[in-house]
C-alpha cells in the first residue's frame, strides 16, 4: 500500500512524507475496522455462560409426589424415583427437577403432597455457573 501511495503522491508532486502519513492513516483505520469484526465474532464466546442449576431428585418409592421448594417458593414436583442418579442439570421429567438459579445461597425444602414426610430445611451453596445435584431419601 505504501509504494503504491508513494506512485500517487510523486505523480502529483505531493511532499514525501505525506504518502507515509496517509498509509499510517490508512493502517490505523484497517486496524481498527478488523479489531471491531474480531470483537464482534468474539463478544458471543466471552460473554456465553454456563447456566447456575440445581437439580432435584429422589430415591423414595412412596406414590406420594414430592413437591420441591427454594427459598420459599415452589419450584417443581417429583412424581417419579429413580435408582440411578440423573445428570445434573438433566431436563425435567417426573423424576427430575432442574431450575436456574442465581448464584449464592439458597434454602431448599420438600414435602410429600398426600403422605406427611417432610424434608427438613437445607443450606446449600452454588457458584457461578456451578450445577448441584441434591437428592432426596426415604
Amino acid at each position: 500500500m505504501f509504494t503504491y501511495l508513494t506512485k500517487v503522491c510523486n505523480r502529483l508532486a505531493v511532499p514525501r512524507a505525506l504518502p507515509r502519513l496517509l498509509g499510517a492513516i490508512l493502517s490505523m483505520a484497517a486496524v481498527t475496522a478488523c479489531s471491531d469484526v474480531v470483537d464482534s465474532l468474539v463478544s458471543p464466546l466471552v460473554t456465553a455462560t454456563t447456566p447456575t442449576q440445581l437439580t432435584f431428585w429422589t430415591t423414595d418409592s412412596s406414590p406420594s409426589s414430592i413437591s420441591v421448594s427454594v427459598d420459599g417458593q415452589v419450584v417443581g414436583l417429583l412424581s417419579a424415583y429413580r435408582t440411578v442418579a440423573p445428570t445434573c442439570g438433566a431436563s425435567n421429567t417426573g423424576g427430575i427437577v432442574t431450575i436456574n438459579v442465581a448464584a449464592g445461597t439458597h434454602i431448599i425444602t420438600a414435602r410429600e403432597i398426600t403422605d406427611s414426610g417432610v424434608w427438613p430445611a437445607k443450606s446449600v451453596s452454588v457458584a457461578s455457573g456451578e450445577c448441584r445435584l441434591y437428592r432426596f431419601d426415604p
